[in-house]
C-alpha cells in the first residue's frame, strides 16, 4: 500500500493540474486562514467586535459535510438562536428553487412559492437582526447570484460557509448518496446493477464530481460576488455542531453556550457523535441485486427484506462483518491520483493546517487506511460463486425463512 509507483504519480501529474486550476484562480484575491479558514477580502472581513452590525450567513453544503447534521441541530436550536437574533432556515428548498437559473428548476417556483420565500425573507429582515439559511442546493453553480446577492443586501455582512472534507474521505459519502435511492424503496427499480464503488472511482469521475461540486469550484462560483467567504475544516474539530455554532455562526453566545453544555454531558457519558454515515447498506443492496441478475433470487421479493437478511446472515449467524465479504479496491493508478489529488486541495486551502508537524503525514494514514477499507466494495461476483450463498438467497424466494 505504501509503495505508489512513480510513473502513476507521473501520469496523474497532468491531470492533478488541471483540477487544481480554479484553485489558483483565486488566490489572488483570498487569503487563506485556518480552522475555521476564513477566505475573504481584507478589506471587508467580518469582525465580531461590531456588534450593531447584521449578519447573514448562508451555508451552502457542499453535500456530504454535515451540512444535515448542522440544519437538524439548528432547526431543534431555533429558539436559542432566536435569542442570539438569528431567523434559522435549512433547509431552504424554496429558496434555492427560486434562486436556480438552470433548466432543472423550470417550473420549481411558481408565484405562490416565490410569494412564501419573500415573505419569509421579509419577516427575518423586519423581525431578526440577524440570519441563517442552509441548503446543499446552493451547493452547484445553477444559482443566480446577481439575485441573491439583492436578496442578502439588507444586512451588513454576508458570509457564504461551505465544508471541507478529504476527497478520498467525501468520495464515498458521494457514492452513497448518489444511489440511495435504491435504499428508500423495497421495489427493486429495475434489475440493472448499478456500479462498485470501485467502478464509480475512475479517474474521469472523480475529476467530474471535484470539479462540479467540491469547495475549490464554489469558492470560485461564489467569490465571483460575494468577498466573504468561510471554509469549515470537518478534519479539525473534535465536534462538528458545538464547532459550528461557536467558531462558523458569529455572534451567536447564547447557542454557543447551549451546544456546549450538550457537548460536554455527552462526553460524561460517554457518547460520540459520528457525523460520517455508514455506507454499509448500500453494499448489501448491491449484492442483493446481483442476487437476482444471477437468477438466484426472484425481484417479487421484497428489496428491504432480502437486504435485511443477508445482512443478519452475516453479521449475526456467521459473526462476520462487511470487509471479511472478498474485497475489491482501487487499483494503484487511480490510489496514486486521489492520493495526489487530496494533498494538493488540502495544502492549498489550508496552507497553515498543512504545514503543521504531521500535517502530511496525517492525511497519507488516513488515506492508506481508506484504501483498504471505505475505498474498497464487496465483489459480489465472486460472493455469489460460493454455493452457501447461493442457497441463501434461493431459499428466499421461499416462504420459510433464511435465517
Amino acid at each position: 500500500m505504501e509503495d505508489l509507483s512513480t510513473s502513476s504519480a507521473t501520469q496523474s501529474k497532468t491531470i492533478i493540474t488541471a483540477i487544481i486550476t480554479t484553485l489558483i484562480l483565486y488566490t489572488s484575491y483570498i487569503t487563506l486562514n485556518p480552522s475555521p479558514t476564513t477566505i475573504t477580502n481584507s478589506t471587508n472581513s467580518v469582525t465580531r467586535s461590531l456588534q450593531s452590525r447584521r449578519h447573514a450567513i448562508l451555508h451552502v453544503g457542499p453535500p456530504k459535510t454535515a451540512s444535515t447534521s448542522i440544519q437538524t441541530a439548528m432547526t431543534r436550536d431555533t429558539h436559542v438562536f432566536k435569542e442570539d437574533g438569528y431567523y434559522v432556515k435549512g433547509p431552504f428548498e424554496e429558496l434555492v428553487n427560486c434562486m436556480k437559473t438552470d433548466e432543472r428548476s423550470i417550473g420549481k417556483c411558481p408565484p405562490d412559492m416565490r410569494e412564501a420565500v419573500m415573505s419569509d425573507m421579509r419577516d427575518a429582515q423586519l423581525n431578526y437582526a440577524n440570519l441563517f439559511i442552509s441548503s446543499e442546493g446552493f451547493g452547484d453553480e445553477g444559482s443566480d447570484l446577481n439575485e441573491l446577492e439583492k436578496l442578502l443586501q439588507p444586512w451588513d455582512d454576508v458570509t457564504i460557509v461551505m465544508g471541507y472534507r478529504r476527497v478520498f474521505d467525501w468520495l464515498p459519502s458521494k457514492y452513497h448518496q448518489y444511489h440511495r435511492k435504491y435504499i428508500h424503496y423495497h421495489k427493486w427499480l429495475g434489475r440493472d446493477l448499478f456500479p462498485s464503488l470501485k467502478e464509480f472511482l475512475t479517474k474521469e469521475k472523480i475529476k467530474y464530481y471535484v470539479n462540479v461540486r467540491f469547495v475549490p469550484r464554489l469558492l470560485e462560483f461564489y467569490g465571483e460576488k460575494f468577498s466573504n467567504i468561510k471554509v469549515f475544516n470537518l478534519h479539525d474539530v473534535d465536534d462538528v455542531v458545538s464547532d459550528f455554532y461557536c467558531n462558523v455562526i458569529p455572534e451567536a453566545p447564547r447557542a454557543c453556550d447551549v451546544v456546549r453544555r450538550r457537548t460536554t454531558k455527552r462526553e460524561k457519558m460517554g457518547i460520540k457523535v459520528q457525523w460520517n454515515p455508514s455506507l454499509e447498506e448500500i453494499h448489501y443492496i448491491r449484492l442483493a441485486r446481483a442476487a437476482v441478475q444471477m437468477g438466484l433470487l426472484e425481484d417479487h421479493v421484497d428489496l428491504k427484506e432480502a437486504v435485511e437478511a443477508a445482512r443478519f446472515r452475516q453479521e449475526r449467524n456467521l459473526n462476520l462483518k462487511l470487509s471479511d465479504f472478498p474485497q475489491e479496491c482501487l487499483s494503484m493508478d487511480v490510489q496514486t491520483f486521489l492520493l495526489e489529488l487530496s494533498i494538493e486541495i488540502e495544502n492549498r486551502l489550508f496552507p497553515e493546517w498543512y504545514a503543521r508537524p504531521g500535517g502530511e503525514q496525517d492525511i497519507k494514514k488516513q488515506f492508506h487506511e481508506a484504501a483498504i477499507t471505505k475505498l474498497c466494495n464487496p465483489n459480489v461476483q465472486a460472493i455469489l460463486m460460493d454455493e452457501k450463498w447461493q442457497r441463501f438467497f434461493i431459499s428466499l424466494n421461499g416462504k420459510e425463512s433464511a435465517r
